[in-house]
């Protein structure tokens, strides 16, 4: 028996390696006759009629061509030859080659102009599929808008141009282009003759653009359009189909009409399963999510954790909340939904601890997400449902901490709150290192994002290809981002540290004392660090009333101008002692400095000025103000805390100056007395009206440790991009992305320049933030409109404090007692309008600057005496010179 069947696997070996030697033969004939066209013919024949066909001979066969195309013919059958490639090495899950091919055979028809060739269908299409795959849609639209380009130049029918229509709607949505998205749906359907699918296609994508929107009822009407189209339709596509049904059960979930959602949802998986079986499994899960939310909002936590889990054991995470299972987490927007409303769920059954669990594995894979998103306005949007999950998560690990204490409990309390915290504005500042890409012609940066990308797509593809090849093709991966990694970090000494919310230790925390807050929705947490240890965690509950609070404190007193502060003061007495109530009744007052991480309208505040005692007003110079008590200084985050890289060979000062008197609008008159006072203390470089403009700053911005700027600043354009005003020139900070360092110390003496939009989870959006994007430690920023004259006394003896050796945020902290200590002309000025607005931002520590006076040590030992008294008698001046100040000046 053993030899007959060996007689006969040697039958066949012998059968199949004639048939490769007749081919080889055949291959090898045509190229000795040169016949190109008619070799790659046959190689593709090749290809098609055996599916297992090694990667590496697929991915080379074009480099076996013994020549270049040089006729029509052959262009065509080259261009076929990298199409087919791209196509077979995407269907064995090799995604970042089948690009690498269709991008050959895209340049290959740029350059030669094939005609003939459908470049459309056989590589634009298919490409933009891949890189929106990928996450990579900037590059998705410009494919699109080439296809689009070719079809409407040639004429070609109307469901073609429809279909990518449909493609450039889904891309702009992604993206948060909700206009464009529109735009391409609308120009889609006002196409002639179009076929049901392409109609169906467009109507699904507009009801879910109205659902987004949370125009429920108009998504509904789009939908049951949709919905009659399919039902006169004997051929259409399946997946439309499910899809079509699943907006519309989302649609009739937002609305809360369970039954019909349900029906919905039911029609789908019936779908899904009939064409189906072993593939979408995704598109599955999401269904049974939906179906569980459905159940959570008839208030069935039991049986919608029963839905969430037949989600999850469809993705084969038959258990999520195991350590190894979630190190493989992938993200993705479905699965972060159903954790979330797994841990919803829990939560109503008083399983505290797995609903713990639940909400960050939703952040964890959100985390992941965050790689797929490359517009800010999508992350934000994400930072938003973000900000939602973690004050559930801080909720309940709050309740288990008061239940029984533990200080693993804190430490994920501050976890939660610093990964829901400065989230865009790091990824602000890891995106601005990408451009030294373009200045350093350097791709290392798109190399890392690239097999990023790719290792989601495949994590995502191991769903439903759970074969060695593709747990190879991970591992590799991994492997060779992990290189990228190293090389870029070896490279580039000055980039920023990885966000320490993705490793929460010991070591990330400062030693000094840090107020944290956290500012949700139902309720206000404030996080007490100290010496590296989560001390204590307050929760400050009704956040809507605190918000309203906070928001008209700032407005009446602050934003409108110091009037209300000066017309009644024990009003602001009054209201800022129940404002400091409200935020601090059980925190113990400390002496020793305090960083505030502020969080949402809390952005707007000085804290430095609030009243810490009741009492009756008086003297505004004497009343407790909460900076008698402890110095104050500012951060965005806990990961913002983080020094930037010293410079090694840079300047200490300089300092830019523009009064605009010669446009005669906004003119800042305070900037000449400004210029004069810090030039007092410190040597460097001045750089006035004309000479300040754009280029100069460009070169200084990288040059020198500390940067003074004395000019208007603001937000514009449709972005809100920080705007530095040189005169005649405007300046967006992101201009300056290409520097390879930035100063440590930026000084922004114009007015509102830490003020500025307020983003959920992520504060304020201002001048100072922008600063600290492009990798300044820290920053001196003013959150309302500052006095021209009192605020060019500040700054002075900050320069002056700084001049002595004291640290940043000692020195202002030591400006504003001095403020508080001398005489003024008028008991107003000590009022807080006038010495508070400027707040110190980020890393603390002290600037070396050269003294405007010299170094003359030997002469300065001999005239002691005489020095002495000349030195009185000029702070004397200075001082009878700094009284005058006049109330109304403003910066702007």
């Amino acid at each position: 028996m053993r030899s007959v069947i060996l007689l006969f696997l040697c039958s066949c070996w012998f059968t199949v390696s004639s048939q490769e030697t007749k081919i080889q033969q055949k291959l090898r004939a045509l190229q000795r006759e040169d016949q190109l066209e008619e070799w790659i013919y046959v190689s593709l024949e090749e290809i098609t009629a055996h599916p297992g066909t090694p990667q590496e001979s697929l991915n080379e066969l074009h480099r076996k061509l013994w020549r270049a195309p040089n006729r029509s013919e052959e262009h065509y059958a080259y261009l076929s030859l990298l199409s087919t490639q791209g196509y077979e090495l995407l269907m064995r899950g090799h995604i970042l080659n089948s690009i690498d091919r269709y991008e050959a055979a895209y340049q290959h028809y740029l350059h030669f102009q094939v005609k003939e060739y459908d470049i459309v269908e056989y590589v634009l299409k298919p490409l933009s599929n891949n890189y929106t795959r990928l996450g990579d849609y900037d590059r998705a639209l410009y494919l699109q808008e080439k296809s689009l380009q070719f079809l409407l130049t040639h004429k070609e029918n109307s469901s073609s141009i429809a279909g990518v229509y449909s493609n450039m709607a889904i891309s702009y949505r992604v993206v948060g282009e909700t206009t464009k998205a529109l735009e391409s749906v609308r120009k889609g359907l006002n196409l002639t003759a179009l076929e049901a699918q392409a109609s169906v296609q467009l109507y699904n994508i507009l009801a879910d653009i109205q659902y987004d929107d949370n125009e429920w009822e108009q998504a509904g009407q789009t939908i049951e359009k949709s919905l009659r189209i399919l039902a006169q339709s004997k051929k259409a596509e399946p997946y439309l189909q499910m899809s079509a049904f699943t907006t519309a059960g989302n649609i009739a979930l937002a609305l809360n009409r369970y039954a019909q959602a349900n029906a919905y949802y039911l029609k789908a998986l019936e779908i899904l399963q009939q064409h189906f079986p072993q593939r979408r499994l995704r598109e599955k899960a999401a269904i049974y999510t939906k179906m569980g939310l459905l159940k959570a909002k008839q208030k069935q936590p039991e049986s919608a954790l029963n839905f969430f889990r037949q989600s999850l054991h469809i993705l084969h995470l038959t258990d999520p909340v195991s350590q190894k299972q979630r190190q493989i987490l992938y993200g993705d927007y479905h699965l972060v939904e159903t954790f979330y409303e797994m841990g919803k769920s829990s939560h109503a059954l008083e399983k505290r601890k797995e609903a713990l669990i639940y909400f960050q594995t939703a952040l964890l894979s959100a985390d992941k997400m965050r790689l797929e998103y490359g517009n800010n306005r999508s992350k934000e949007r994400l930072q938003d449902y973000l900000k939602e999950v973690a004050e559930k998560a801080i909720q309940v690990a709050y309740e288990l901490h008061e239940k029984q204490p533990d200080p693993a409990l804190l430490q994920t309390i501050l976890h939660l709150s610093e990964s829901s915290k400065g989230r865009t504005l790091w990824e602000q500042m890891k995106k601005n290192e990408r451009s030294l890409e373009l200045k350093d012609q350097d791709s290392l940066f798109s190399k890392r994002q690239t097999l990023q990308r790719a290792l989601i797509y495949y994590e995502k593809s191991s769903l439903e290809h759970s074969d060695e090849s593709l747990k190879q093709t991970i591992g590799d991966l991994r492997y060779r981002l992990s290189l990228v990694d190293k090389q870029i970090r070896n490279k580039y000494k000055q980039l920023i540290p990885p966000h320490p919310a993705n490793n929460m230790n010991k070591e990330n925390l400062p030693f000094h004392r840090v107020l944290s807050f956290f500012f949700g929705e139902q309720s206000v947490y404030l996080l007490e660090i100290n010496q590296r240890e989560v001390r204590r965690v307050w929760q400050l509950k009704d956040a809507p009333f605190i918000r309203k609070t906070v928001w008209e404190h700032v407005q009446h007193y602050y934003n409108q101008g110091p009037s209300a502060m000066i017309n009644k003061p024990e009003a602001y007495y009054r209201d800022s002692h129940a404002l400091f109530r409200l935020l601090f009744k059980d925190v113990p007052l400390s002496s020793e400095r305090t960083t505030i991480i502020p969080d949402g309208v809390l952005g707007f505040l000085s804290f430095s000025s609030l009243i810490t005692r009741d009492g009756a007003g008086g003297n505004p110079a004497t009343w407790p103000f909460l900076i008698r008590l402890t110095p104050i200084d500012y951060a965005f985050s806990l990961a913002t805390l983080q020094p930037s890289v010293p410079h090694r060979e840079a300047k200490r000062f300089a300092a830019f100056f523009i009064d605009h008197t010669a446009s005669g609008q906004n003119s800042l008159h305070a900037m000449t007395y400004e210029s004069k006072a810090i030039r007092k203390w410190t040597s460097g470089d001045y750089f006035i009206n004309k000479a300040a403009n754009n280029r100069r700053f460009q070169e200084s911005f990288h040059q020198y440790r500390i940067l003074h700027i004395g000019t208007h600043a603001y937000l514009s354009g449709e972005f809100k991009e920080p705007t530095l005003d040189f005169g005649e020139e405007k300046m967006y900070l992101f201009e300056l992305a290409t520097s390879f360092q930035a100063p440590e110390l930026v000084v922004l003496t114009a007015c509102r320049t830490a003020d500025g939009l307020l983003s959920k989870g992520e504060g304020v959006i201002s001048m100072a933030r922008g600063f600290k994007a492009l990798g300044t430690s820290s920053s001196v920023a003013g959150l309302w409109n500052v006095n021209d004259e009192s605020g060019a006394a500040l700054i002075a003896r900050f320069y002056e404090f700084l001049a002595q050796g004291k640290s940043g945020s000692e020195a202002l902290h030591l400006a504003k007692l001095s403020w508080l200590e001398q005489e003024q002309p008028t008991t107003a000025l000590c009022l807080p309008y006038y010495w508070d607005s400027l707040i110190y931002i980020g890393y603390d520590q002290p600037f070396e600057l050269r003294s405007s006076t010299g170094n003359q040590s030997f002469y300065f030992l001999l005239l002691l005496p005489l020095l002495g008294l000349t030195g009185w008698l000029i702070w004397r001046r200075s001082t009878r010179q700094s009284r005058v100040l006049p109330l109304k000046n403003h910066r702007s």
